[in-house]
């Protein structure tokens, strides 16, 4: 009982820790793209295939800004993810305390990858991606005893067989996670097979109840969450196609890996250079030891884990990078759990010396915490003073890609306010045109600052549409303005030769070249 408790207070510190780091470095309002959409589709309980592609998040974010008090959603949104982002980290620290790493070494690792860039970043803004980790880590913490080899529980019994309720709860949440990380399906497939070829004596007495419980769980779990999608399809609303598209993500990965082999590759590298950029190159040098560790001790458990971390990175092999980066985010905890499991080995050879096993602990927690914290405003920094760019994508107006994307803190990010006050006071009784990232934060702070300003989306923004907007705004004298940083994402001179771009402030506003009126009377 003093050893539980013990264990207690260091979760609630680590929670703590995390949770304080998130909430002061917390974004101050919407954020760009889908964190406003988020936003926007919670306060207005809107949990149709619109509200994103994350269902099970979509359905807590709408329960939680209705708890939280105050009246800003966006910062409900923001205080969610910090929360589940700091029980991952909690959860990853448990994970390592069931594989017997010292209670130090777990605490450490745990906020390394608290403090790592990808989790910090999404832990500070409204994003489902904290959650498809937390609901991924659960799963694996549920599975780890089916791969249990060597004896003992809490009360020094020997058992073999697992519960067939653990069954039940291990399918009921890798079926609630598809919704989040459409990846757990292959990932829960695999976990099948594993146990039942190499595992089955955890079915122990009950092997019918155990595999219904399991498999009846994943389906009910999924169906659960996904079973409005096929509302919508028998509704007709969405097709078939368009449902599975949606759900595949297919305008970021219809592309696979054994589709276009090299890029894949080129993709891979990538990725393995963006895995070293989440920790400090040292810490992740201890994931060797740790993965031979494990090979030796529980060979399938490795396989199942290193199963999921290979499936992930082939994904996101062709998958828009940005994009990749927080799908992959149960890899980056996965290399800390690795580099964890090693460090706590490596000590153990040290043993003869307990002095020196001491020093060398304590001395690698604080390295494995600390060390991470001054990375992010170094690097940045340095790319800044090179005026390098490393971060692919358009440029927005009040937004600075490098900034935004490379430092995870947000507490001071207004940008996105920002935007909409200059719109509100450009645009003033016209209109706006943006495509989806600064959209979808205009749609929400025009609407929270009661702006007399239409805000349309410029997907169908061309040809006859354009034309008949154009009448409607800058005919009729009131302003039509365009967010973006490069005139040319918005052709309007070839389009409509009468009008052109000029730039105000940090927009383009459309204005005639020659009046349409005074053409008609000169003919």
């Amino acid at each position: 009982m003093p050893r539980i408790s013990l264990e207690r207070r260091y979760d609630v510190l680590v929670f703590s820790i995390a949770l304080a780091t998130y909430c002061i470095t917390l974004a101050p309002g919407a954020m760009w793209g889908d964190s406003a959409k988020y936003v926007i589709h919670s306060a207005t309980w809107d949990l149709s295939i619109d509200g994103g592609y994350h269902p099970l998040y979509s359905l807590i974010a709408s329960f939680f800004v209705r708890i939280v008090p105050g009246n800003d959603p966006a910062l409900a949104l923001n205080l969610l993810s910090a929360l589940i982002g700091a029980g991952s980290v909690v959860l990853l620290r448990d994970l390592l305390r069931a594989e017997g790493v010292r209670s130090w070494i777990a605490s450490a690792f745990a906020l390394a990858f608290a403090f790592s860039h990808a989790q910090w970043h999404l832990s500070v803004i409204a994003e489902s991606y904290t959650l498809s980790l937390f609901g991924t880590l659960l799963t694996v913490r549920l599975a780890r005893p089916l791969f249990t080899q060597h004896p003992g529980t809490a009360m020094g019994r020997s058992e073999t067989a697992v519960s067939p309720r653990r069954f039940l709860w291990l399918g009921l949440t890798s079926g609630l996670v598809v919704s989040n990380f459409l990846l757990m399906i292959a990932y829960f497939g695999l976990l099948v097979v594993l146990v039942a070829v190499f595992r089955r004596e955890t079915w122990g007495r009950a092997p019918v109840r155990s595999a219904v419980g399991l498999i009846g769980g994943f389906l009910f779990g999924t169906a659960l969450i996904w079973g409005p999608w096929l509302w919508y399809v028998s509704r007709g609303t969405l097709s078939a196609a368009e449902a599975t598209s949606l759900a595949l993500n297919g305008r970021y990965a219809s592309t696979f890996f054994w589709n276009a082999p090299l890029e894949a590759l080129r993709g891979l590298t990538l990725l393995g250079g963006l895995t070293l950029y989440q920790f400090p190159s040292p810490l992740l040098l201890f994931a060797v030891p740790g993965v031979v560790s494990l090979a030796r001790r529980e060979p399938t458990w490795l396989l199942w884990v290193g199963g999921m971390l290979i499936g992930t990175y082939l994904f996101c092999s062709t998958y828009m990078v940005q994009r990749a980066v927080f799908v992959m985010l149960p890899v980056f905890a996965f290399w800390a759990f690795f580099a964890a499991i090693g460090l706590d080995r490596v000590l153990s050879v040290l043993k003869e010396d307990r002095r020196l096993m001491k020093r060398a602990c304590l001395a690698c927690a604080a390295f494995a915490a600390i060390a991470p914290i001054p990375v992010y405003p170094m690097f940045v920094s340095g790319l800044a003073l090179a005026e390098v760019d490393p971060v692919p994508g358009r440029d927005l107006p009040y937004r600075d890609n490098a900034r935004y994307f490379l430092l995870p803190a947000k507490g001071h990010n207004t940008g996105p306010r920002e935007l909409a006050e200059e719109v509100l006071e450009r645009a003033a009784g016209g209109c706006v045109v943006a495509d989806f990232t600064p959209f979808t934060v205009l749609s929400y702070y025009v609407g929270r600052l009661e702006g007399d300003v239409f805000v349309r989306a410029s997907e169908g923004v061309h040809g006859e549409s354009l034309c008949e907007l154009l009448a409607s705004t800058v005919d009729a004298g009131r302003p039509l303005l365009f967010v973006d940083n490069e005139p040319q994402a918005y052709p309007v001179a070839e389009l409509a030769p009468d009008y052109t771009l000029v730039p105000v402030g940090q927009l383009f506003q459309v204005v005639a070249v020659t009046a349409p009126a005074a053409q008609t009377s000169g003919d």
